[in-house]
């Protein structure tokens, strides 16, 4: 089964680390149709991820709504048993259907499901945009165990570097206080990319895009 729109991930050994394949420059708008070709022919067939060992995952990004059978599926068949749902996308804020989403996995059988969020200064957002996730999540009943914040360079997206480890502080104390798990998801080019490589927050788990 395969399904544009999700990317595949491998945990690591026992450590907090993912490697999820990811499509260049997707971030803030659609997948246009050559990139859609491009996601179908680079997916890794269901069989063929089984045949690995381990444990594997998908991430659903805001406009992929798998439904209660497509989940059962990718559980059942596909050997998955962990998913990360996309909570905040930049601009387009908050993932409406998050708690649906979620409880979907968690019915077909899923052991973890965490939630991932996209926030940039140059999106618009702001600490309170982690607030009204946290608001979201805590309103829809949403039963989680990490949010995983999503560092990733795009156009306007970010300003300098010192300006955005700033930006992301603010973030990380906003769920802190609200005693949300979290994690940051990033590559070594995009972290040089927007933070300039700073080492601020490396007591928390990474969930690496490689």
């Amino acid at each position: 089964m395969a399904m544009s729109g999700l990317r595949v991930a491998l945990v690591l050994g026992l450590v907090a680390m993912f490697v999820a394949a990811e499509l260049p420059g997707r971030r803030g708008r659609m997948f246009n149709e050559k990139e859609r070709a491009r996601a179908r022919r680079t997916n890794v067939q269901d069989a063929e991820v089984a045949a690995y060992g381990g444990s594997f995952g998908v991430d659903i990004a805001l406009w992929t709504e798998p439904s209660a059978s497509a989940w059962s599926c990718m559980n059942t068949n596909g050997n998955y048993t962990f998913a990360v749902v996309e909570g905040w996308d930049g601009g387009r804020g908050v993932r409406s259907d998050v708690g649906t989403t979620t409880s979907n996995a968690w019915n077909a059988g899923f052991t973890a499901v965490d939630i991932y969020s996209f926030m940039c200064p140059g999106c618009g957002n702001t600490a309170a945009s982690a607030s009204s996730l946290i608001s979201t999540l805590t309103s829809q009943q949403v039963n989680y165990g990490t949010v995983w914040l999503d560092v990733e360079d795009c156009t306007g997206c970010w300003t300098d570097s010192a300006s955005n480890v700033n930006f992301i502080q603010s973030l990380v104390d906003t769920y802190q206080s609200a005693g949300v798990n979290i994690g940051f998801y990033t590559s070594v080019g995009e972290w040089q990319q927007v933070t300039g490589n700073t080492q601020n927050f490396a007591q928390f788990p990474l969930w690496y895009a490689h």
